[in-house]
């Protein structure tokens, strides 16, 4: 597999869960996967791909943990920063939930 099948690859999968599918975070990723991947040349071997890849992975995975220890901090704060910062967290939560909801339906 070339990189342009791969970059190919991945504005697919932004483009089908475009509409409430993917958070903007995910989003954000995907574009910046591709950009990357963009810069490379295009006639790269599928193991030199892979490795690409592979990083891209690992940054997607620093990026989720520093999200989940944001939402730890976040559940912490709850009850501690007054009515509007509760507001705020809660609200946070329930798009989060619709979010989910709308990838198990997909």
């Amino acid at each position: 597999m070339k990189i342009g099948e791969i970059v190919e690859t991945m504005i697919g999968m932004r483009d089908k869960f475009r509409w409430g599918d993917i958070s903007q975070t995910e989003d954000e990723a995907v574009c910046a996967a591709c950009n990357i991947l963009d810069r490379l040349p295009g006639m790269m071997e599928e193991e030199a791909a892979k490795e690409a890849l592979q990083e891209f992975t690992a940054s997607y995975k620093r990026m989720e943990a520093a999200l989940q220890d944001a939402e730890n901090t976040l559940d912490r704060l709850l009850g501690a920063g007054g009515q509007f910062c509760d507001d705020a967290i809660t609200g946070y939560h329930e798009r989060k939930k619709q979010r989910e909801a709308g990838r198990e339906t997909a």
